[in-house]
């Protein structure tokens, strides 16, 4: 049994989002440093950086809320009956 699985953060401020969202292609290679292209971004730091470069991202963006069980089904490897009993053992592998 492992830790308590958490949600990603976004690779630029750190913040956790539970809202996904997604753009064309076209506009995310325009707008996000290509250093940081596979890094999960908040709304907050991609529209930043998207608005610095005058892009037209509110268009065609998709937004996807994403539960905490949604998150977890999305970990490789990872079971709700091992993150459920991960937070009843207050997130010890008793290692």
């Amino acid at each position: 049994m492992g830790s308590i699985p958490k949600r990603q953060t976004c690779g630029v401020c750190g913040k956790t989002p539970c809202q996904l969202f997604h753009v064309p292609d076209e506009i995310w290679l325009e707008a996000v440093h290509p250093s940081r292209q596979q890094d999960i971004h908040c709304l907050d730091c991609f529209t930043a950086r998207a608005d610095e470069k005058l892009l037209l991202w509110d268009k065609d963006i998709q937004f996807y809320p994403v539960s905490m069980r949604t998150h977890i089904q999305l970990i490789p490897g990872v079971t709700l009956d091992d993150a459920l009993a991960a937070r009843e053992n207050g997130g010890s592998d008793g290692k």
